[in-house]
């Protein structure tokens, strides 16, 4: 099992590095981010080429934040780095065309000055309840969720699933 070392420091906002393990144990991948997000806080875009679509990334999930623009699951790492990263909006507004995407395609992150690119390796559908889409992972996802079906009306009773890998950083 590959564990990862985070640490926080404060100075005029917080600096968070991520030290990702590495094949060569001499070398680990740094990522720093100028801030780690609060709770509501715009905190970067996601394109989708395919659909010519291109949304803000909020901290967080809850119906105020996915008012705002897709909602980054706050227990997951940030875009970027190994492990899994989730991202979730309305079947009926933002994601309302995300059925279109197929393996191969491409998304998009855009955060702190750096572009994150992801293709798509994997599209299911699960139940509503399923937490298996949301536990970490050993390479750096991606994982797109939304309600589904999606023209159905009321609570749905499952959850379209995008799963993508980092191709680019």
């Amino acid at each position: 099992m590959n564990w990862a070392i985070i640490s926080i420091k404060k100075y005029t906002s917080y600096q968070v590095e991520y030290k990702a393990p590495s094949n060569n144990n001499e070398v680990n991948n740094v990522l720093k981010y100028k801030a780690y997000p609060v709770k509501g806080e715009h905190i970067g875009t996601i394109s989708i080429p395919i659909l010519n679509k291109t949304f803000p990334i909020i901290e967080g999930t809850s119906n105020n934040e996915l008012k705002h623009g897709v909602g980054h699951y706050i227990e997951s790492v940030l875009p970027g780095v190994k492990n899994n990263s989730v991202l979730s909006a309305h079947r009926d507004t933002l994601f309302a065309e995300i059925g279109k995407l197929k393996i191969g395609d491409s998304i998009i992150i855009n955060m702190d000055n750096q572009e994150y690119i992801y293709e798509v390796i994997n599209t299911k559908i699960v139940k509503k309840d399923d937490r298996t889409v949301i536990v970490p992972t050993e390479e750096a996802i991606l994982t797109l969720t939304t309600c589904y079906p999606f023209n159905f009306i009321g609570l749905s009773p499952d959850r379209y699933i995008i799963s993508s890998i980092l191709i680019n950083r």
